[in-house]
């Protein structure tokens, strides 16, 4: 027989010796032994399947509930040999069949044999104990389930279907056999991405299988890591199909061929989870299937952590995360004030109606703290009078959050106080500015060199009882404020909690800086100004294009905050007419100060040779009789039902 040879490792060890002083040192005779010679040869082993030590008339890897996998010519297996018991050696199938043969190298001189399909599933193994006679054990091998199996409709994963086998000669075939069982289920569902059992006990990961004389094999958990989950994905978090059945590989129970606690959860690709737990254990028995039925009729609970956690694209604030280029998330936990030290990442999760109370922060790079479900937003107050959060640099964005500001004891929540460079974005979306305190605005600048050069607000509220008097407010000697390069207020309410107008703007700079340079778009559609008027509710210099579109304004009768009530206040650098793109359509207006004081989106000579058009009076109250200003809940009526916010910002 032709030979290859592996010399693996004869090491040659010098050592040097200095005499330092006259001590006496006691020198380490080097170990000079040389490693044992592995010699590698050829061999063949013919493979074939059995059930208990008998082979079936058609043999196969697995021959399971109908289930039948034959070989296939290149698939690989390991196998171990009693001479270097420490290394897998790779053979391969060299034909498609129920029985095949498989080809490779193993130690020269073996004559006892583990094998482990697939070839990946094999650890390590011990050829201790091998001892000769009926059911005395021949040793054991550390094999690996896999615990995220990909679905394949019909079958299982081939990766995760591990079956081994043992020889004590050359010439004995392999019969492998199966140390595992299988489950079965269906999903009624057209976009669940993940089904996820779990249980008190190990379902995949280390297993350790030993095999006996007379072909029995026994199981127990493995030396390495051992899990008690098992998922069923696909790598692209692609949707599973819908009535497809679906097959996993779990590890039988010698324990009463059962799973207890046993629970399946399913992700759907919207962020929702929903579970079921078993009313009683669930039978586990090798070589056998157990049918977990149809997934149906099961209530999904949005946490787009979790989705994240799990590699699903998650939407915060318009733009879209994911953990494979934004890296892991931090869910941040309630019994822990939020600070500098707790924002460790860049993406950061709020508990679903959790409460937290949040230190100052300095945001100097890109950070996103959002909450994990918008249906059930979390609410965070300051932890002490001050602590304003300073935009210093990145960008930050804020999602699902309501902001208990009743304590709060600065002028502003956000400040550019410390920038170091203009901020590029802070967004906002489905969050609540609540009982504001003492806040006059919620972003000012305290940096008069930079700005933000990126502004998005969408589907919050802002409530003010006249305290809040301006939403971003750049001071008057502040030069960067022509830096921003784009400003969208769409589908909020601003509104007043007294049940009068209170003035209250929106983006305002009155200095006389820097003026010219405006490369501004400017976006306000769809919102609802209830009882929250001003001269002027954005007031800066030139801009680049406005667009105002959809937008309902409430105005009680009785009370008046100033005349010329208008939504753009224009300051033109030479005083000439506003000469930039705009376009407006469907804003309507109610109340007396549309009719007394004529309520208009600018003044006129900013309107001419535009589509600045002046809001259209209602001629009827455009709320319904549900709305609730106490808790921020409004409903237009069905005649106005299309304009204002789409959809309407969630309540406190």
């Amino acid at each position: 027989m032709k030979k290859s040879i592996i010399l693996l490792g004869v090491l040659s060890l010098v050592f040097a010796t200095v005499a330092c002083n006259r001590l006496e040192e006691k020198i380490e005779e080097p170990d000079n032994t040389p490693e044992k010679e592995v010699v590698l040869v050829p061999m063949t082993f013919t493979a074939s399947h059995s059930l208990d030590g008998v082979d079936d008339d058609e043999s196969t890897k697995t021959i399971l509930d109908g289930l039948s996998i034959k070989w296939k010519t290149g698939d690989k297996i390991a196998i171990f040999d009693d001479v270097d018991p420490s290394t897998p050696h790779q053979f391969e199938a060299t034909t498609d069949g129920a029985t095949t043969s498989f080809t490779g190298m193993a130690a020269d001189g073996a004559t006892k044999f583990f094998a482990v399909y697939p070839y990946s599933a094999a650890a390590n193994c011990s050829m201790e104990g091998w001892i000769d006679g009926s059911n005395n054990f021949l040793g054991y091998m550390n094999v690996n389930i896999p615990e995220v199996q990909t679905p394949v409709a019909g079958t299982f994963d081939p990766d995760a279907a591990v079956i081994v086998a043992s020889s004590d000669a050359l010439d004995k075939a392999l019969h492998f056999k199966v140390p595992f069982a299988i489950v079965k289920f269906t999903v009624d569902y057209d976009d669940v991405f993940s089904v996820t059992l779990s249980s008190g006990k190990n379902m995949t990961g280390s297993l350790k299988t030993s095999m006996r004389d007379n072909g029995n094999i026994s199981t127990g958990d493995g030396e390495g890591t051992t899990i008690k989950t098992l998922t069923i994905k696909n790598a692209d978090n692609s949707p599973l199909t819908r009535g497809e059945t679906y097959y996993a590989v779990v590890r039988y129970r010698i324990d009463g061929n059962s799973y207890t606690d046993f629970t399946a959860s399913l992700g759907n690709t919207a962020c929702g989870y929903a579970s079921k737990t078993a009313t009683a254990a669930v039978p586990m028995a090798r070589a056998s299937v157990n049918n977990l039925g149809i997934f149906s009729g099961m209530t999904f609970t949005t946490n787009r952590y979790k989705a994240y956690q799990d590699g699903l694209d998650v939407t915060i604030a318009g733009q879209v995360y994911n953990k494979a280029t934004d890296g892991d998330a931090v869910e941040l936990r309630t019994d822990q004030n939020i600070s500098d030290s707790r924002i460790t990442a860049k993406v950061h999760f709020l508990v679903a109606g959790g409460s937290y109370t949040a230190s100052g922060l300095a945001i100097n790079g890109d950070v996103v703290i959002a909450g994990e479900n918008p249906s059930d937003r979390a609410t965070i107050t300051p932890y002490s009078g001050g602590s304003q959060w300073k935009l210093q640099s990145g960008s930050l964005a804020l999602s699902d959050v309501v902001f208990d500001m009743s304590t709060f004891t600065s002028s502003a929540v956000f400040s550019n106080s410390s920038a170091t460079a203009d901020f590029s974005r802070f967004a906002m979306d489905n969050c609540a500015i609540a009982a504001e305190g003492s806040a006059k605005y919620l972003w000012t600048s305290s940096s008069k060199d930079y700005g933000i050069q990126n502004i998005y607000l969408n589907g919050c509220l802002f409530k003010t009882s006249g305290t809040l008097v301006s939403l971003m407010n750049f001071s008057s000697d502040h030069k960067a404020p022509n830096h921003l390069e784009r400003f969208e207020f769409t589908n909020n309410v601003v509104y007043s909690n007294t049940g009068s107008n209170v003035i209250v703007q929106e983006f305002v700079f009155t200095g006389s800086g820097t003026t010219t340079g405006w490369v501004t778009d400017v976006v306000i559609n769809n919102n609802l100004f209830y009882n929250a008027v001003a001269s002027g509710m954005f007031r800066s210099y030139d801009m680049k294009s406005i667009q105002i579109n959809g937008n309902v304004l409430f105005a009680a009768d009785g009370t008046d905050p100033g005349s010329n009530a208008k939504l753009f206040a224009l300051t033109v650098a030479n005083s000439n007419t506003y000469a930039a793109n705009a376009a407006s359509s469907h804003n309507y207006v109610y109340g007396t100060l549309a009719t007394d004081r004529s309520w208009s989106l600018a003044d006129l000579k900013f309107r001419t040779g535009t589509s600045l058009t002046n809001p259209t009076i209602c001629p009827a109250s455009p709320i319904d009789a549900s709305t609730n200003v106490a808790t921020g809940k409004f409903v237009l009526t069905d005649e106005y039902d299309e304009y204002g916010p789409q959809p309407m910002p969630m309540p406190m």
